[in-house]
């Protein structure tokens, strides 16, 4: 089978010009983000909703149309609760597509499989599209990705869940679990923030990508607040049988190098303070596995504090850093490989090879 490579862009909020929603240079943000995906050398790009920042507006969607063509990307275009999916179909030349003013439909790739994409505008998914989901599914011998704007699950967001989550959650899970084959993986947005949600009882992943040009939310509270704003997008590698994928921030190689340098240094100076750990940091080394800050300190810190790392080779893509040090062992030089995955401003996993 081929493999492909694909950058979900949600989320982008695009304004009137000279409109900046927030405060944030919205439409600046997005050129970035289109900068960084086409120096990725992608094969496909899905732009999975709210490209508008409130409401659907034709020299919006005109706009945006004109700096993806420039990408020389093929794309995929699809429509959120700030969209109108007529006005967008029209600009995008997508009329074809429409049925009853909805936006679905999907395209196969050849030796491959299928893309599926839904239309969540009006915060739920119609009848007509679950039927048309479970048709799209029916060959077990073709493997699919789903992208729908809204994720269909409550995702751990209290602010999002309980005021605009999917309005009928349990009938598109439903309709996944009659699916003859199911899709392989979902991929949405919406929440403005990362999550990965497994949907147990039908064994698919949801895959929830950060806004693209907007801000992200505090995922941890009941109320609105912003909680950054970094822009992002999700690179996915897709062979029909295995699948990776991870967020990508924008612009933030310097900042998660200078935050892997202080984690080093907090070690140095004996300084837990200084530790950029998110609480559920997960540290994984041969020797031993912790899942949780407050574990991983119990185990190393008397051990480890005040101990010298001189960083031989550190680099930053996307939002891992990898580090090299070496460092004097009895029978000579012992290399530490450790690769660190950061979000938010946290360290929230660490892998390390020796």
């Amino acid at each position: 089978m081929n493999t492909i490579s694909i950058a979900q862009v949600t989320d982008i909020h695009i304004a009137k010009e000279g409109e900046s929603p927030n405060g944030i240079d919205v439409r600046a943000n997005f050129l970035k983000v289109l900068e960084e995906v086409k120096r990725a050398k992608v094969d496909y790009m899905v732009v999975s909703g709210d490209l508008c920042s409130q409401v659907g507006i034709i020299e919006v969607y005109q706009w945006v149309k004109r700096h993806l063509d420039a990408t020389e990307i093929p794309y995929f275009i699809m429509s959120g609760n700030h969209d109108n999916p007529a006005m967008l179909a029209e600009v995008f030349g997508l009329t074809h597509l429409l049925q009853n003013r909805e936006l679905y439909y999907s395209h196969k790739i050849e030796g491959l499989g299928q893309l599926i994409f839904l239309d969540s505008t009006t915060g739920m998914v119609s009848s007509p599209q679950l039927s048309f989901l479970t048709d799209s599914c029916k060959d077990v011998n073709e493997p699919q990705l789903l992208f729908m704007h809204h994720p269909p699950t409550l995702a751990g967001v209290p602010h999002m869940d309980n005021n605009y989550a999917l309005q009928n959650i349990e009938e598109v899970q439903s309709a996944l679990k009659n699916c003859a084959s199911k899709p392989q993986a979902i991929f949405s947005g919406h929440y403005h923030c990362g999550r990965s949600v497994c949907l147990s009882d039908i064994d698919i992943t949801t895959y929830i990508t950060p806004s693209s040009a907007y801000f992200q939310l505090n995922p941890d509270i009941d109320h609105f607040e912003i909680g950054s704003y970094r822009s992002a997008w999700r690179k996915i590698v897709w062979d029909g049988k295995s699948l990776r994928t991870n967020i990508k921030y924008v612009g933030s190689a310097a900042k998660n190098i200078a935050l892997v340098k202080q984690y080093y240094e907090a070690w140095e100076k004996a300084d837990p303070s200084l530790l950029p750990l998110a609480p559920t940091v997960q540290h994984i080394s041969p020797d031993s596995i912790y899942e949780s800050k407050s574990e991983f300190l119990k185990a190393c810190w008397e051990e480890l504090k005040g101990y010298p790392t001189p960083i031989q080779q550190i680099v930053s893509e996307g939002n891992t850093v990898c580090v090299l040090i070496e460092t004097p062992v009895l029978d000579g030089i012992k290399s530490i490989c450790s690769w660190f995955e950061l979000e938010n401003d946290w360290i929230t996993k660490i892998r390390v090879v020796y």
